[in-house]
């Protein structure tokens, strides 16, 4: 993983509930399982959404997050790409794009998208 300003990764998953989506995710303060399958080490800017409905107002989730406006178009079209999922996890200013996850990882890796802040 590399700190790379303007740039977004993403990831998609499958969890029980919301709850289970934050678990996965950690906090600041502990290594989180997210950390551990992916070897990301800590983030500070970090944004995840469980869809219940499995993303089906898929442009809608995504516009969901901060300044999705800037790179909406090319995650949607990965997204439709993907196996079933129904969360969505976001690091900041991370480019994610060389990281290979463990065995058993809860989320696979979608892509990295440069954005833009308001």
């Amino acid at each position: 993983m590399s700190e790379s300003e303007g740039v977004v990764s993403v990831w998609a998953g499958v969890f029980e509930s919301e709850d289970d989506l934050r678990t996965y995710m950690g906090t600041t303060d502990d290594p989180s399982p997210f950390e551990a399958d992916f070897a990301v080490g800590p983030y500070v800017d970090a944004e995840g959404d469980f869809l219940p409905d499995g993303g089906g107002e898929l442009i809608g989730a995504v516009l969901g997050f901060s300044w999705a406006e800037s790179f909406v178009d090319d995650l949607v079209f990965d997204l439709m790409e993907q196996p079933d999922f129904d969360s969505l996890l976001m690091v900041y200013d991370v480019d994610a794009t060389e990281i290979t996850p463990s065995d058993g990882a809860k989320t696979w890796f979608v892509g990295s998208y440069p954005y833009e802040r308001d």
